[in-house]
């Protein structure tokens, strides 16, 4: 007799909302970045990078009452 497993493994799957990127679609966006890198740099601008998600209530102090997340 075989044990039945208690804990079977989660199914990989995507957030909603995010996808995934085929290799020539990831090269085309390099490119372009890298474009406008070079130009921010040529004009002395300096990289900043934010984080790809946020607190609800972080975002929801800018939004009017209505439309603001309930946290």
């Amino acid at each position: 007799m075989s044990k039945k497993n208690k804990n079977p493994r989660p199914k990989a799957r995507r957030p909603r909302g995010f996808e995934d990127k085929p290799a020539d679609l990831l090269r085309a966006e390099r490119r372009l970045i890298h474009a406008a890198y070079s130009v921010y740099d040529l004009h002395g601008f300096e990289p900043l990078q934010t984080p790809a998600l946020e607190y609800a209530d972080v975002l929801g102090k800018f939004l009017p009452d209505e439309d603001r997340p309930n946290v």
